[in-house]
């Protein structure tokens, strides 16, 4: 009996669809699309996103004089340059990522990033993506090669 109901299990198994991962890695200026189509089946890079060049904007705001003393003021920038170019980047690649997961057949997903683009992705994920999200790393992943990648993320999704 017992060789009966492990044939079921390998019949079972071998008729499942297998669990299709978009996987997200993402830096301030680059990230990487990749797919996983089932558990040992590792990694494969669909697309890389690079961010533009940034505009050329002075290092600190100017200053100005606030009547007619002599009295001169430091203008605080609201966000840093840096800020507001992760925060560009990120619009581009949750975009990419919308794009991708529309015309995939996806059922999960899974990212990567440092802890500051990582947050900025968290807050802007939306519906289907965020629904879809079962894990993430904060840790810069985008230069390491496809064959390392499974091992990164052993502790988040099984590849």
């Amino acid at each position: 009996m017992v060789g009966g109901i492990i044939a079921n299990a390998v019949n079972m198994e071998s008729t499942m669809k297998p669990i299709r991962t978009l996987v997200l890695l993402a830096d301030d200026g680059k990230a990487r699309f990749l797919e996983n189509a089932g558990i040992d089946k590792g990694v494969q890079q669909i697309e890389v996103l690079e961010a533009a060049s940034p505009a050329g904007y002075a290092d600190m705001p100017g200053r100005s004089q606030a009547g007619a003393d002599t009295a001169r003021h430091g203008l605080a920038r609201p966000t840093g340059e840096e800020g507001a170019a992760r925060d560009v980047f990120a619009d581009a690649v949750l975009d990419k990522a919308g794009a991708l997961w529309a015309g995939g057949d996806f059922q999960r997903l899974v990212m990567a990033a440092p802890p500051k683009m990582l947050g900025v992705l968290r807050s802007k994920l939306s519906p289907p993506l965020d629904d879809a999200l079962v894990g993430d790393l904060d840790k810069d992943l985008t230069n390491l090669p496809e064959a390392e990648l499974p091992g990164q993320f052993a502790d988040v999704v099984a590849f």
